[in-house]
C-alpha cells in the first residue's frame, strides 16, 4: 500500500471533481490518498513521504494555476525521487482538430518546463462550462473558446460536462501501475 499525494488547483471546482474521482480509483487499488488544494496546502506541506504524486490544474485563457506551479518547482527535488503523473483540465482538449491537440500539447509541456516535473504519464482532459458562475470578460472569452471547438455556447444553461470519465480512469490505473 502506497501514500499518494494528489495536489490540484481550481477555478470552479471541476478540476477538483476529477481529483476526487482519480482519488477513488486509486484508493480503490488499496492506496492511501491525500487531497491537497494547491492554492490552500499546509503551512508545512512537503512532498517527502508520499510514494507517488499526481498534478492537476485546469487552464483558462491559456494560465495554469500559479499557486499549482510554484508549489510543484518548489517541491521538485522530492518529486524527481517519486513516480508521479500530470493532467490538466482545458476545453480546448475536447476539441478533435490536429491544431487545438497542439495546443493541449503545449500546455501541458509548459507546465512541465516551468516545474520541472517529469511525469510518467500526463494527458489533458475536457473540463466543463459554468457560464452563469463566469464574470462578463470569462464569460465571453469561455463562449469563443466553445464555439472554436464545438462546445455548447448557451450561456444561460447552468452546467455542461464534457470530461471522458473513461479516460480518466485510464489515466488513474496507468499511474497506478507505475508504483
Amino acid at each position: 500500500m502506497s501514500k499518494i499525494l494528489i495536489l490540484y488547483g481550481t477555478d470552479y471546482g471541476h478540476t477538483r471533481k476529477v481529483a476526487q474521482h482519480i482519488a477513488e480509483v486509486i484508493n480503490e487499488r488499496g492506496h492511501v490518498i491525500e487531497l491537497v488544494q494547491g492554492n490552500k496546502p499546509p503551512r508545512d506541506f512537503t512532498v517527502y513521504g508520499f510514494d507517488g504524486a499526481i498534478i492537476g490544474t485546469s487552464i483558462h485563457m491559456g494560465v495554469h494555476q500559479i499557486s499549482v506551479k510554484k508549489l510543484v518547482k518548489a517541491q521538485k527535488e522530492a518529486l524527481s525521487k517519486i513516480p508521479s503523473a500530470y493532467f490538466c483540465i482545458c476545453l480546448t482538449a475536447y476539441s478533435s482538430k490536429a491544431e487545438d491537440k497542439k495546443q493541449v500539447e503545449s500546455f501541458i509541456n509548459d507546465f512541465l518546463k516551468y516545474t520541472g516535473l517529469k511525469p510518467v504519464v500526463s494527458t489533458a482532459f475536457a473540463g466543463a462550462l459554468r457560464y452563469p458562475h463566469y464574470n462578463f470578460a470569462r464569460r465571453y472569452m469561455a463562449k469563443l473558446v466553445a464555439r472554436k471547438v464545438g462546445a455548447d455556447t448557451d450561456t444561460k444553461q447552468e452546467h455542461y460536462e464534457y470530461t471522458d470519465w473513461n479516460a480518466v480512469n485510464r489515466f488513474a490505473e496507468e499511474f497506478v501501475g507505475s508504483i
